[in-house]
């Protein structure tokens, strides 16, 4: 799997490549900045999602059975018509939906290393022996501390840089990606909200193109800058959403480093460029699974703007997030 992951990075990145490098010949940077975004951002998210092992319910009961009979057919689906995806053997250890899908009921289970959701007829679950049950359910009323790892994509617009010696380059378009950590508390208020706190160690990536007034020489500038932040935010999770929730929020962070290169052209001054700070106001769209009664896995889509940049910077991040609940 790993393998394969690795190949598939490799061929979204020489792709991507291939689009930027048109993109750029014929003058419309826009959709190929637009391109690495897709790829990226957007596939981190999927895979968070894809990849989280599947909810049955908001409430799942799992608990070790006692399967009357050779075997009990498993269907990919809520119908006798379905095809029978596995069978269930004496002593396997499976998870219940606490909702009826006709007359049959959803299952977790796990074969082949990794858990799998089928559907099992009511008549053959009822008949099953329960046994130490525990019940797994997303907590809304507990603390937690999370850490996440998170991959940005800003964009700017046509802006000015000013280097130590005083020359001012136009740049056409900043943009770039960069990956950074958080880590904060989650405080339920009541059942379908929770407030966010956390401490950010931002890191943003731009790069531009710029051509001074009066020479033929194209400049290509790389603008790396650390932050320290803190941030804020309000979560919105009712019960009828399942798994899902949305959230906005701010940051406001200070930058403790710029690293200004020329990574095309010839040499210039650019130390001792003034540290800026960052203040962003955002919306996530999250998605949040336990993998135990006490862990859960959060991956995120969020889009924010950089509201203290001039002209503002946009950016898009993916999160992937783990919690623990108290």
């Amino acid at each position: 799997f790993g393998y394969f992951v690795f190949l598939m990075r490799a061929k979204l990145y020489a792709i991507r490549c291939q689009v930027v490098k048109s993109c750029e010949r014929e003058g419309n940077i826009f959709h190929g900045v637009f391109f690495m975004f897709l790829t990226r951002i957007a596939l981190i998210f999927v895979f968070g999602v894809v990849f989280c092992p599947p909810a049955l319910a908001r409430t799942e009961v799992r608990f070790t059975h006692s399967v009357t009979g050779d075997s009990v057919a498993v269907y990919s689906k809520p119908s006798e018509s379905s095809s029978i995806i596995y069978r269930l053997s004496l002593g396997e250890q499976v998870a219940i939906s606490s909702k009826n899908r006709g007359q049959f009921k959803a299952v977790l289970f796990k074969a082949s290393g990794r858990f799998q959701k089928g559907y099992v007829l009511e008549s053959e679950t009822n008949k099953w022996g329960l046994i130490s049950p525990i019940v797994a359910e997303i907590p809304r009323k507990r603390f937690s501390i999370y850490a996440s790892v998170i991959e940005s994509f800003g964009w700017q617009g046509k802006r000015d840089l000013q280097t130590a010696s005083d020359a001012i380059y136009s740049v056409g378009t900043f943009s770039g990606f960069s990956t950074f950590f958080a880590a904060g508390v989650d405080m339920p208020y009541g059942e379908e909200w929770a407030v966010r706190l956390g401490v950010v160690m931002r890191r943003s990536y731009l790069e531009g193109v710029t051509q001074p007034e009066n020479s033929a020489t194209e400049y290509k500038f790389g603008l790396e800058q650390d932050f320290i932040g803190a941030s804020a935010g309000l979560r919105l999770r009712p019960k009828s959403w399942g798994a899902w929730s949305l959230m906005g929020g701010a940051e406001f962070s200070k930058g403790t480093s710029v690293d200004l290169k020329v990574l095309k052209g010839p040499s210039v001054n650019t130390s001792e460029v003034q540290l800026p700070y960052f203040m962003i106001f955002s919306g996530a769209l999250l998605y949040e699974k336990l993998l135990s009664k006490d862990f859960a896995f959060e991956p995120a889509l969020r889009l924010g703007v950089v509201a203290t940049a001039e002209p503002v910077i946009l950016i898009a991040e993916g999160l992937l997030t783990i919690k623990y609940y108290f």
